[in-house]
């Protein structure tokens, strides 16, 4: 029900950090940043209409006030405390530093302003900085793919490396060498089927662990990462493709069976996934172990 109302990213902040043993057993966590999407592209539309209104010739200059006000956010909110806040009971629903800055779209503010910066940014003619920054950029990513995690101690570096790598390859867009990783075949297929793979891939890996009682091993995770891949490729072709172009599965059949799921899913979330279904001696260890998924 969060999911649809977008406000999904407020109810896994309240609940739990991304990366601890509840956050593993939720197969809609990922939905997190859908809710943020949403949140934002209901508030930024209006902003940047009065900002155009007053700075059309140098729109430059505010968003990259707000890209930078929003960095400062996350830097500043990221341990918890904040001295204007001390003593309120803001200041206690904002302890958890780490949770607020990941789910609250004010601290997500910094990642799309600094895309949109890049609209007013004037290109560099010359060809070598195109391919420079885009080498930087992929670089970034990269490092931040391999070498930031959810235990790093400053959750603001965990933003800035891989969010100035993507403005980097994203502003170099005259880039030729470089510019082909990203411009080949399957690399935009990927791309085009991007939505569809994250919204089938934490479902999957939850799942998984749910049902071997553990982590994946790195085998299995390259297993289950292939099989999100399937999933999505089919899932862009038989769902996404035909809804946007109006051949989705609409109508009387498909509006019952939505609702008949929706029911159904509803009901089994307020009963508790229903444990008098199973005898005692599986339903007192239904959720699987818990402590072997620490």
């Amino acid at each position: 029900m969060a999911a649809t109302l977008g406000v999904s990213n407020v109810l896994f902040w309240r609940e739990s950090g991304y990366f601890d043993l509840a956050a593993r057993m939720k197969p809609l966590l990922h939905t997190w940043s859908l809710s943020v999407e949403w949140q934002f592209y209901c508030v930024w539309p209006l902003l940047l209409s009065g900002l155009l209104a007053l700075f059309r010739r140098r729109m430059v200059w505010p968003i990259l006030a707000i890209t930078v006000l929003g960095f400062w956010l996350i830097f500043a909110f990221q341990d918890g405390s904040f001295w204007l806040l001390a003593g309120t009971r803001t200041a206690e629903w904002l302890s958890d530093g780490r949770a607020t800055v990941f789910y609250n779209t004010p601290f997500r503010v910094f990642e799309f302003a600094c895309g949109a910066a890049l609209v007013w940014l004037p290109q560099p003619r010359a060809l070598a900085i195109h391919e420079f920054l885009a080498l930087l950029g992929l670089v970034l990513i990269g490092g931040a793919v391999f070498f930031l995690d959810d235990t790093a101690h400053a959750p603001a570096l965990n933003v800035l490396v891989p969010t100035v790598g993507a403005a980097m390859v994203l502003y170099a867009d005259r880039s030729r060498r470089v510019g082909l990783v990203l411009r080949n075949g399957p690399a935009a297929y990927i791309g085009r089927i991007s939505y569809s793979l994250y919204l089938v891939h934490w479902p999957l890996i939850v799942f998984c662990e749910y049902g071997l009682l553990r982590p994946l091993l790195p085998r299995e995770a390259v297993l289950v990462g292939f099989l999100s891949l399937a999933l999505a490729v089919m899932m862009f072709h038989f769902v996404e493709q035909p809804y946007r172009a109006g051949r989705g599965f609409v109508g009387p059949t498909g509006l019952a069976l939505a609702g008949l799921l929706a029911f159904s899913l509803v009901s089994y979330s307020m009963w508790g996934g229903m444990p008098w279904r199973s005898p005692s001696a599986i339903a007192g260890g239904e959720l699987a172990d818990r402590a072997t998924l620490e």
